[in-house]
């Protein structure tokens, strides 16, 4: 039986059916509860309850699960916990080692906190930007010896992953930091103990949502430098709301217990996920190649058939995907992922390839221009607006991408090029533009 401190705490306090001259507005009325099931455990810290105990000794759970020095708990997502890091760590130098992949949440935190971007992976290799080696690393922090460290997307959004033993062992011998944005890795602790990113890490954050199985925004911090710990928890001070979803909390004590319970069922469900993977390839699907079970995607560009007309098939039968772009389909899976709907999935994809006559998209490689000036130089200094045709060419003063995955596909500081410009016009979910225009750098 799980003991779930913050829930059982809010539980018992609803089920009292108390006169609530508190916040939130909604009282738990009647009405609203049954819109929204359950709102009735969305409470404030009344006193009596003593919140704020119940969820420091949740964490401290939660600490030992995750085998960390210290454990945030927070309901503001993993950006809010990019945020708090990259405070953290801002008095440790004036750049840091970045993924060309990163999300948009680290931008916005180097932009906030005036950190210089070391970019590492910014080549493309079948549609990919490439892994970070512990080589790359290691030349880096040579090449700028006032680098904080790295802070790298640790798995990516695809389920790709590096040598996080290599780098971590790089970055030690340097005495330099390393942070670990894991939001799709919140499973890993589980199912991949030895690529955990809490074994490398002196700090990282998770997504609990993404993978496991809490509400949306729910999140964690974990550290393992006991330096950085006061220096976190003053980040999230900062960057936190003084108001939290306690059902939001509640669900991360939940995703995070119930994962370490039911660690004994992920053998069968990687087995039928492989089974699932292998049995795709024999139709004649292409499956990128990742470390990450619970992420599988499809490689569309020379099927007979696009992303595009898969994903419409598939939501005509009531199956929806995490991203659908012009050349991959991906699809991400959990401790949740039910055998018959696993079956559902290969039975439609099986039909829809056995069916496919012609292509109905021709698939381009995208390709990024060259870097012209600093990313902090980029987006600080004097810029103009332009329709997305007129900027080939010119450098970008902005991020430019889709959600999701967030991540650039025009990055400050680049040159831009026909190819992104074209993807970007075709896209759906773009990040970035204003009304409709892009930021360039004045010359």
């Amino acid at each position: 039986m799980l003991e779930l401190k913050i829930y059982n705490t809010i539980k018992n306090y609803a089920v009292k059916n108390p006169v609530r001259f508190h916040m939130p507005g909604h009282k738990a009325d009647e009405g609203f509860c049954a819109l929204f099931k359950d709102a009735c455990l969305d409470v404030t810290e009344v006193s009596s309850l003593k919140l704020e105990e119940v969820v420091l000794s949740a964490e401290e759970d939660l600490k030992k699960i995750l085998q960390v020095e210290f454990c945030k708990i927070l309901s503001g997502g993993t950006s809010l916990s990019v945020l708090a890091l990259t405070y953290a760590v801002k008095g440790f130098g004036n750049s840091i080692i970045i993924n060309r992949n990163s999300h948009q949440s680290i931008f916005n935190a180097l932009k906030l906190f005036n950190i210089e971007p070391i970019f590492v992976g910014e080549e493309l290799v079948n549609g990919f930007f490439t892994l970070p080696t512990a080589e790359q690393i290691d030349v880096l922090l040579k090449n700028n010896p006032n680098c904080i460290g790295a802070f790298l997307t640790y798995p990516d959004y695809f389920g790709r992953t590096f040598d996080i033993m290599e780098i971590s062992n790089i970055l030690k011998k340097r005495n330099k930091l390393f942070l670990i944005d894991n939001a799709h890795g919140g499973h890993f602790r589980y199912s991949f103990n030895g690529l955990y990113a809490g074994r490398y890490a002196d700090a990282f954050c998770e997504s609990t949502h993404k993978t496991l199985n809490s509400l949306n925004q729910g999140a964690l911090i974990g550290v393992n430098n006991k330096n950085l710990i006061n220096l976190v928890k003053e980040g999230v001070n900062i960057f936190s709301t003084t108001s939290p979803s306690y059902p939001i909390l509640a669900s991360v004590e939940y995703a995070v217990k119930k994962a370490f319970e039911e660690t004994y069922k992920l053998p069968s469900l990687q087995k039928e996920i492989t089974l699932l993977r292998n049995n795709l390839i024999d139709l004649g699907y292409k499956i990128d190649e990742n470390t990450d079970i619970f992420k599988l995607s499809i490689d569309c560009k020379n099927l007979d058939v696009s992303a595009y007309e898969i994903e419409r098939i598939l939501e005509k039968n009531n199956i929806f995907v995490e991203l659908c772009n012009e050349r991959r389909i991906l699809f991400m899976f959990s401790y949740q992922t039910k055998t018959t709907h696993i079956n559902k999935l290969f039975n439609l994809l099986k039909s829809i390839i056995t069916g496919a006559k012609q292509r109905l998209n021709k698939q381009k490689e995208i390709t990024f221009g060259a870097r012209k000036t600093t990313y902090l130089t980029a987006i600080n200094g004097e810029y103009e607006l332009v329709s997305l045709k007129e900027s080939v060419g010119k450098i970008s003063a902005v991020n430019v991408g889709t959600f999701p995955p967030c991540y650039p596909i025009i990055c400050a500081g680049e040159e831009i090029t026909k190819d992104s410009v074209e993807y970007l016009l075709s896209a759906k979910n773009v990040y970035g533009l204003t009304e409709e225009k892009i930021k360039i750098v004045r010359k």
